[in-house]
């Protein structure tokens, strides 16, 4: 809830997605298997097993500009599953249920501050409900045991209901951080068919002659639906980064189940009322975070290095004493290999735009296309000093061909020039350039 790990953030906390940088993708699966007892007149009934079901996550995170992201999601929210085995003592009630809930979660979050941030959001629900039952088709079997059909009740509300969310994130220190989550209401409506067949032939009354046995296959079928409105939850939690190779967090969430207190379902025979009587839930989790020393930032660590630990690590105190001041270097990130390739006095880029500038070209670069120098640089871990070798590896050819092509005025280096090799835009000066001043553009 306080700190956002990959973009599964969207879900659990929007405001966290402000911790983003880049765009962050998110996709996978989860695996459930729930099993329940059973009490029925408070003697221990049948042992409830559904199965496993396999559940799909995907969420993206997508930084905007003015200290906006953006974030989207679709995961399965809830869900419920019951199967008893045949024959069990409330069959007429229910044999088989299912309930699924799929949500849509788009959210925009915003930072207020450094360590304040805030999001809002929508969730898009899908929701679909079926249950299996035997009851009673009010036939007698031939052999004067009562007939029993099965009841199959099936809806979804069509994936268009929803309601809205909101979360924030405070940053207390830099290793402990708090989030709280609100869930609206959802008023949804579910719509779908009801159908009851019998088994077979079976007595259905009394003629002058002696009983009347008919077929009762198919005993009535309809439109069936049914409103529903899902509870509102709140949700708080906090992470704190014990070390810098232990994450820890927890989170506390209330569910007001108890706002849903029936479902009553309209069906082709009248209504059925399903009396839930639920109570509104308090869950708790905990979790945690134990990173490797390939996952440590270690320009964090080294930034609480004391003179101590240099001489338990092996340096003689005398020299020790003789360095009044330590200080570490942080890694170079993206942004800062772009600085480098532009700001200073001497940057690559001005020395290439130097060099080009000797043929009477005018060289450029495209935001894009330094930015993917730097990743380039970054995947290859070779620091500042790898800046060159992706530039003269992207240079060299047009190099070689502008001085024996007096035609060419610009060339501008894109994104695709970088990362696939294509050719730069080359701009060449037109028949008429010393008269009207102008170029033309191509792609060399």
């Amino acid at each position: 809830m306080g700190k956002a790990v990959d973009a599964s953030a969207n879900f659990y906390n929007p405001a966290t997605m402000a911790d983003f940088t880049n765009t962050v993708v998110t996709v996978g699966f989860v695996t459930e298997h729930p099993t329940a007892d059973t009490v029925i007149d408070g003697r221990p009934g049948r042992k409830m097993d559904p199965g496993a079901f396999l559940l799909p996550h995907f969420h993206l995170v997508q930084p905007l500009p003015y200290d906006f992201a953006f974030g989207l999601g679709f995961a399965p929210e809830f869900g419920l599953g019951s199967h008893y085995n045949p024959g069990w003592a409330l069959d007429w009630n229910t044999q088989k249920t299912t309930v699924r809930g799929l949500t849509l979660t788009p959210n925009l979050s915003y930072s207020i501050t450094e360590d304040w941030s805030v999001s809002a959001g929508f969730r898009v629900l899908y929701f679909d409900f079926e249950q299996y039952s035997y009851q009673y088709t009010g036939a007698r079997n031939l052999d004067g045991s009562l007939n029993r059909g099965r009841f199959r009740l099936k809806g979804d509300n069509g994936f268009t209901d929803w309601g809205w969310q909101l979360s924030t994130r405070y940053r207390i220190t830099d290793t402990f951080s708090v989030g709280a989550m609100y869930k609206s209401y959802i008023d949804t409506k579910i719509k779908g068919e009801a159908r009851m067949t019998g088994a077979g032939n079976a007595i259905v009354g009394m003629g002058p002659t002696g009983p009347i046995i008919a077929n009762v296959n198919s005993i009535a079928t309809g439109d069936a639906s049914a409103d529903i409105r899902l509870p509102q939850s709140v949700t708080i939690g906090a992470n704190w980064d014990a070390l810098d190779t232990l994450h820890l967090g927890t989170a506390l969430t209330w569910t007001e189940w108890s706002s849903m207190p029936a479902i009553n379902f309209r069906l082709p025979t009248g209504r059925k009322p399903t009396n839930l009587g639920w109570d509104d839930v308090f869950r708790i989790g905990f979790g945690g975070k134990v990173m490797s020393k390939a996952d440590t930032d270690m320009t964090k660590i080294y930034s609480q290095v004391i003179p101590q630990d240099l001489v338990k690590f092996g340096l003689i105190p005398e020299l020790v004493g003789r360095v009044p001041v330590l200080t570490t270097l942080d890694n170079l990130d993206k942004d800062a290999l772009v600085r480098i390739l532009t700001e200073p006095k001497n940057a690559l880029v001005k020395q290439y735009e130097a060099l080009f500038s000797m043929d009477n070209v005018s060289l450029e670069f495209q935001d894009g296309a330094l930015e993917a120098i730097a990743e380039l640089t970054l995947e290859k871990g070779t620091g500042a000093r790898g800046l060159r070798a992706i530039m003269e590896k992207t240079l060299m050819p047009i190099m070689y061909e502008t001085p024996s092509d007096t035609e060419v005025s610009k060339v501008i280096i894109t994104t695709d020039t970088v990362k696939n090799g294509t050719a730069p835009i080359i701009e060449k000066a037109s028949s008429s350039k010393n008269k009207t001043g102008g170029t033309n553009k191509t792609k060399g």
